[in-house]
């Protein structure tokens, strides 16, 4: 099967309108997108720390095993999916991407969902994350900054459902998450947080991480996409 392809042009508002892409106001433009579906991943991604046995694309879904965490200085976690981008992406952007993490997370802040990557001590993450402290999974906007990560900035709401709608807003250093329910018309918003960096060009990405070695893990992942903001 031949491997998806990323669009990487912009469409005008009345494209996006005719296309009727699921999740995208008629006002963003399309950047990128993929839904997962083929057998080999498209050439528009880029791996941090790859392990082969800890990802696959299979039923027309992207899994990647949690494992590894970037918190901190330990930037251990495996499988950092990121866009590799030809040109700096807008300063006004977003993606959105579905995480189905089923009964798949058990371990304490393991997760799965979006991330805007700097570098291992410079990022942002919108992530479904299982908190067992509270007994319950949460939706989660955190960042990290010179490798510390920013405890009072996180955002947190909790969430019972196994599936969930992620959006990452990106407007200059500021980041504002949403999410929603599949099926669902309105997005709920998290919160924001700023993150200010000068150094490698930013992307976005998929993560999944901070399940236990011994175990084997599984947070599922659809319909990536990155759109221009108004």
């Amino acid at each position: 099967m031949k491997p998806a392809t990323l669009l990487s042009i912009a469409v005008s508002a009345a494209s996006v309108a005719v296309l009727a892409l699921p999740c995208v106001a008629a006002q963003d433009s399309v950047l990128a997108e993929d839904d997962f579906s083929t057998d080999q991943l498209a050439s528009d991604w880029t791996w941090v720390r790859q392990d082969e046995a800890g990802w696959r694309l299979a039923d027309g879904k992207l899994a990647i095993r949690t494992r590894g965490q970037l918190w901190g200085r330990e930037n251990s976690q495996r499988n950092v999916l990121l866009l590799a981008n030809p040109s700096p992406l807008p300063n006004a952007v977003a993606a959105e991407l579905t995480v189905d993490a089923g009964l798949a997370m058990t371990h304490a802040y393991e997760h799965g969902g979006l991330i805007w990557y700097f570098d291992d001590d410079h990022w942002v993450t919108l992530t479904q994350l299982n908190h067992v402290q509270h007994e319950t999974q949460k939706i989660m906007l955190v960042h990290e900054s010179d490798g510390r990560g920013r405890d009072r900035a996180s955002k947190a709401v909790p969430f019972q459902g196994e599936k969930v709608e992620l959006r990452l807003e990106r407007r200059g250093a500021e980041f504002t998450g949403y999410f929603r329910p599949p099926g669902a018309e309105a997005w709920q918003r998290l919160g924001t947080v700023e993150l200010e960096h000068s150094g490698s060009t930013p992307t976005f990405g998929v993560v999944a991480g901070q399940g236990k070695h011994d175990e084997w893990h599984w947070v599922e992942f659809d319909d990536f996409r990155v759109l221009a903001l108004p």
